[in-house]
């Protein structure tokens, strides 16, 4: 057990973790302090219902991991699941962590549940809950060494939840706040999207997609913001009938030609040779701007990106029209921590150039 607890040491320093549970006074309060006590490091707050928990999630600028009882007060005698798992969606539980969901709150669940009956468990994570421990009861936990097995294995579903959660959690918290900050419905979408795609249960009844073609996915889901931030970025003007320019500004405060249509033909004047093409040149005109604001590594650094997104096998395929192999690649986390850099930096520089020369 000492194993176990040096592990989510290790994971996470200074962590906080929210224990949802109405019973409390019962004994639990104890138990779960005597729990994350064997790992010094963790903060743990306490929440009796529902109002409670929204109160100290709305009031806690980083919580962790909550650790939720599905059936608060009110639904103990109330509700009860049929073979298929229905009504689990009226329990207050489930429904707090719904609203947490849409609150776009990026922090993974565990639900504790006195159930161990399959069809209400797979229900559960259906729910968006990464995983579940079934609390020991006097039914469940007969013996002491099966009193130890049932902590170890609440220690194992915290250890799989965080470690995912470090993983990811960044690229999510990310991209929500890019889309606060330029107020995009569309990258806020987007940002949901990939809250979707990366959602993982820790559970026997987990089908998740393999770990390459998950990333690979949200590698795309990402890398698409980009366009979203080239228009975000510019000043758009319509100079005549057909015929537009974008434009950004730069390190010195002007303001620079990025692309230029007539008709539907684009150029860019900056480019020397360019040649007109039908449609916008979006790597382009991103590289343009990134040269605009900053100085040449990161424009490497997102040309490297396009890179990695042209070999990805969703993008390149795995085989040429000969028939041979072709070399593609799956993008790694630090590929994915290094775009989502890229995207947060582009927000930030442009708004720093606009305040600071009054644009």
């Amino acid at each position: 057990m000492r194993s176990q607890s040096s592990k989510l040491t290790k994971i996470l320093d200074d962590g906080t973790v929210l224990i949802i549970e109405d019973q409390l006074k019962d004994g639990w309060e104890v138990a779960y302090s005597l729990f994350f006590s064997l790992s010094s490091n963790f903060q743990v707050l306490f929440a009796e219902n529902e109002s409670e928990a929204k109160e100290l999630i709305g009031n806690t600028s980083n919580i962790d991991l909550i650790l939720l009882d599905v059936r608060l007060d009110k639904d103990r005698d109330v509700y009860s699941q049929d073979e298929h798992g229905h009504c689990i969606e009226n329990l207050s539980g489930v429904k707090l962590a719904k609203w947490i969901q849409e609150e776009r709150l990026v922090i993974p669940i565990i639900a504790a549940t006195a159930s161990n009956k399959s069809w209400t468990l797979e229900a559960l994570l259906e729910k968006g809950i990464n995983s579940y421990w079934v609390k020991g009861s006097p039914d469940l936990v007969t013996t002491i060494e099966s009193g130890i097995e049932n902590t170890i294995d609440l220690y194992k579903k915290i250890n799989d939840t965080l470690v995912w959660s470090k993983k990811t959690g960044f690229w999510q918290k990310e991209l929500y706040r890019i889309a606060r900050d330029v107020n995009s419905t569309y990258l806020e979408v987007k940002a949901k999207s990939l809250q979707s795609l990366l959602f993982r249960s820790f559970s026997p009844f987990s089908n998740d997609l393999s770990n390459g073609l998950q990333m690979n996915l949200a590698f795309i889901n990402i890398y698409s913001c980009m366009n979203d931030l080239v228009e975000w970025s510019c000043n758009i003007e319509q100079l005549d009938s057909g015929v537009w320019r974008w434009s950004t500004i730069n390190q010195k405060g002007n303001y620079v030609d990025i692309v230029e249509g007539v008709e539907n033909n684009w150029t860019m004047p900056e480019i020397k040779n360019f040649k007109p093409v039908k449609n916008q040149p979006d790597r382009l005109m991103a590289s343009e701007i990134l040269s605009a604001k900053f100085q040449y590594n990161k424009v490497k650094e997102f040309k490297k990106l396009s890179e990695i997104r042209n070999r990805l096998p969703l993008v390149h395929g795995k085989r040429g029209a000969s028939g041979n192999a072709l070399k593609s690649a799956n993008a790694t986390s630090e590929d994915i921590d290094s775009l989502v850099n890229v995207l947060g930096s582009l927000v930030d520089k442009h708004k720093e150039l606009l305040n600071r020369h009054k644009r």
